[in-house]
């Protein structure tokens, strides 16, 4: 698609009265295009899998795949609202052209103004983060007062196991290279993807469906999920990992 919306609930103060008055209303804007991330699911780094193995194995012999992560669809799961100004992202998928399709990030920065007699919005920014070859999944956007802060995210693909990361976040667009906050150190191997379990998507594992990042105290703080090298438990093995960032 190349649309997205904006939408403003006004009337809360009513709320506290014993006749609310609310109105709720939206504006469609023309934006990027982005689309479905590719439903075959991101890549990631092969490695040990001590459950799959298990599967795999007499007398259960049950064939499982190396799995892959889902990145599921391109809803926009946070929205920060800084002075009227909505930073969000969504996953889309991204292509190459000398590679296959990967998993990426469409992200939008929108001037927006709720009044009661609608409202009013335009995108101010908007742009792609993506790296070549790999992966990138479930963006969150913070920012302080000033614009400046980080998009947090999940890193994952042939050279890397499921990982926290962020990019710096300035005047509306990212700046400056990837960082990984929280390396991975091992595939993800959970029952979410493997049919002798019933899933859904045989092969494909359920991912960190939501990131989050918001200012507080001075800084970033952001979390994602990713796979550490703590134990776990049977059928599972990833964690949350969470950063802050100085802003």
């Amino acid at each position: 698609d190349n649309r997205i919306a904006a939408w403003s609930l006004t009337g809360t103060r009513s709320l506290k009265g014993s006749h609310p008055r609310l109105q709720l209303s939206h504006v469609v804007l023309r934006s990027e295009t982005y689309g479905l991330p590719i439903n075959t699911g991101a890549t990631q780094k092969f490695g040990p899998t001590p459950l799959r193995d298990a599967l795999n194995s007499p007398p259960i012999n049950a064939n499982e795949a190396f799995e892959k992560i889902n990145a599921n669809d391109s809803r926009m799961n946070q929205v920060v609202n800084l002075n009227g100004v909505l930073y969000g992202g969504v996953n889309t998928t991204v292509t190459s052209k000398t590679g296959p399709p990967r998993v990426g990030i469409a992200f939008f920065v929108v001037g927006a103004v709720g009044t009661p007699a609608g409202i009013f919005a335009r995108i101010l920014h908007q742009g792609y983060v993506a790296v070549n070859g790999e992966n990138v999944l479930f963006p969150s956007i913070a920012v302080n007062r000033a614009g400046f802060g980080a998009m947090a995210f999940t890193l994952s693909g042939p050279d890397f196991f499921p990982s926290a990361a962020y990019v710096r976040f300035a005047f509306g667009r990212a700046v400056g290279p990837i960082h990984i906050s929280g390396p991975g150190v091992l595939p993800e191997d959970g029952f979410s993807g493997y049919k002798s379990f019933g899933s859904p998507t045989p092969g494909v594992a359920r991912w960190g469906d939501y990131s989050a990042a918001i200012f507080a105290d001075g800084a970033i703080w952001m979390g994602n999920e990713f796979i550490p090298g703590t134990p776990r438990t049977v059928n599972a093995n990833w964690g949350t990992f969470l950063s802050r960032l100085p802003a």
